[in-house]
């Protein structure tokens, strides 16, 4: 169902994220009964926390044709707002999310005192005058190109 003005233009009182007890208003029914639909994917909304926040356009869908505006198991907002999405049905892709993470971790901090040790011994022997341009120029874009490859070792735990 696609909303024009008139439909959302309805309940103009009410905000574009309403709370459950907002929604059970509109729908005119109680709380329990809004959080069972919400449970079991007829009205879509997010947690936050510890309430629910559901868009006043899915209600108004719900109220005329007694489904969601989202489809269950794939809502678009939640796509967005996920720290990780797995669009698969493996569940050891979370296992999988979690080793590349800790792996990603440890890398950027091995590039990152890499950079600053070769960086700081060159100063040091810059300001010695036992370094030349050349070590300079190594301690710039030399360790840039080192990190760089060190980081590409993280794509062979993601195949």
């Amino acid at each position: 169902m696609k909303f024009n003005d008139p439909y959302s233009q309805m309940f103009p009182g009410y905000p574009d994220a309403l709370s459950l007890q907002q929604a059970s208003e509109m729908l005119n029914l109680n709380r329990h009964t809004v959080g069972e639909l919400i449970r079991s994917h007829r009205l879509f909304a997010l947690r936050i926390g510890r309430t629910y926040r559901i868009p006043k356009l899915s209600v108004i869908e719900f109220l005329f044709t007694g489904q969601s505006a989202f489809p269950a198991g794939n809502p678009p907002l939640d796509i967005e707002t996920a720290d990780v999405v797995i669009q698969t049905d493996q569940p050891s892709k979370v296992a999988t999310a979690i080793r590349v993470g800790k792996q990603t971790h440890r890398v950027v901090w091995q590039n990152i005192l890499l950079t600053f040790g070769v960086k700081l011994s060159v100063l040091i022997l810059g300001a010695g005058g036992l370094a030349t341009l050349w070590e300079a120029v190594f301690a710039d874009v030399g360790v840039a190109l080192i990190a760089i490859v060190n980081a590409i070792r993280i794509q062979k735990l993601v195949k």
